[in-house]
Order: C-alpha cells, then structure tokens, then sequence
C-alpha cells in the first residue's frame, strides 16, 4: 500500500515539475465539489503529506466495497466526508488524501491514473512487471494477499483483498502490482535524483522535495507522497 501511494505522489509530482499543479494550491481548485467547512483550506501538499485532516478510510467503506462501487464513488464520498481536524495542524495516515491527489491528476492530464503511470513511470523506467491494478495478468498469475481468518468469507471472495472487483480496481492507495526487482529500479531512480538508465522521469527538485521532512512542525512523518515518507 505504501508503494502504491508513493507512485500515485510522483505522478502528481511530474505535473508540479511542468507546472500543470503547485503544491500549494488550494484542492478546490482542481476538485470544485470539494468544499464547506475548512476544505477551502486543504492544499495539494497536505494531501501528500497526510495532513489534510481526511480520514484513512469512508465510514461507509464496507457498504461502497459490497456494492462494488467505482471508484468515483469513493472520490465523491471523500468531498463530502467532515474533516477530522484542521488542515495542517495534526498527522493521521490517510488513504482518501491520496485518493483525491490521485483524482488530481486524472482531471488534469486527461488521462486514467493506471494509463498515466504506465506512460509516465513504468514504461520509461523499464518496470514492465509493475501496473496499476492487474495489468496484462491474470489473478492466479500473482501472489495471494493476506487475509484475516476472522473476516467474513462471503465478503472477502464478493469484495476482499483478492476479488476480480478489487485486484483490479487501481485504487491509488494500494492497488499496484509489481516485483522486487521492479521496485528495485524505481528506488535505483530516487537514489540517483530522478533518473534511470539515461532516462530522466523526476526533476532533482522534485526528488528532494519527496524526500525531505515536510512535516517538521508537526513532529510528524515526513509525508509528500513518498514510501520513506509513510513511515515514522
């Protein structure tokens, strides 16, 4: 899941590098719905860094999962879900930030978040076994997610960690699939400011504002979309 939120951050970090998205920009101004209350506060940044004030999960998460809702249906969910706190003032881990930055740069490159990543990070990288959602494969052709054995089977085989519905929804927040040797590559790509095998994906710029510590002033993770950042 971390993996799976810190790609969806570099993606919104090469639209910030062409100038199509500041950090700092208002999310209202690329999600218009979502407003009232503090939302006019949240910014692009608190999104990346976990600090917007959204929640993990929808409360009404399990009951969009049974209906095997798209995942517009989460970003409208999350629009209208009350905040949990003030934008910018406390840290609490949240998947449905990283679902809106997500949303972010599907409306503004025109494009689905799995195609952009494809076309952007993995084709150009050399990660041909890395997609978001299944990709090319099938179920059986990947590894077996964890599950709990007090979870409710019917729910697990109808929405669960291993159904057709969810493998293959590219939910940002954790619905990538890839290899060792893959994620190898793309943190080979970090370590070396960006670039990879003479192929240049992030600006060193952008590279040092995911891995340094937004969240300072909060004594809090780092944030800014990150896997390093996800992690106290």
């Amino acid at each position: 899941a971390s993996i799976t939120k810190s790609v969806t951050g570099c993606t919104l970090m090469i639209l910030v590098d062409r100038g199509l998205i500041s950090l700092d920009d208002p999310v209202s101004q690329y999600i218009p719905e979502f407003e009232g209350g503090e939302r006019d506060r949240v910014t692009v940044r608190n999104l990346l860094s976990h600090i917007s004030g959204l929640p993990d999960m929808l409360p009404q998460d399990r009951q969009l999962r049974r209906a095997h809702a798209p995942l517009s249906e989460f970003v409208r969910g999350t629009t209208q879900t009350p905040l949990l706190y003030s934008p910018g003032t406390n840290f609490r881990y949240h998947s449905m930030g990283i679902l809106l930055a997500a949303e972010i740069v599907e409306r503004v490159s025109g494009q689905r978040l799995r195609d952009f990543e494809k076309k952007e990070i993995f084709d150009p990288l050399g990660m041909r076994r890395s997609a978001l959602g299944m990709g090319e494969w099938k179920i059986s052709e990947t590894v077996w997610c964890q599950t709990s054995p007090n979870s409710n089977q019917a729910d697990l085989k109808h929405f669960g960690p291993n159904s057709p519905y969810w493998r293959d929804m590219g939910h940002p927040w954790g619905g990538m699939h890839s290899t060792a040797p893959d994620l190898a590559i793309l943190l080979q790509t970090m370590l070396n400011g960006g670039s990879y095998d003479g192929k240049r994906v992030f600006s060193p710029a952008s590279v040092r504002a995911m891995t340094s510590d937004q969240n300072q002033n909060l004594q809090a993770p780092w944030g800014l979309g990150w896997a390093l950042a996800d992690s106290p």
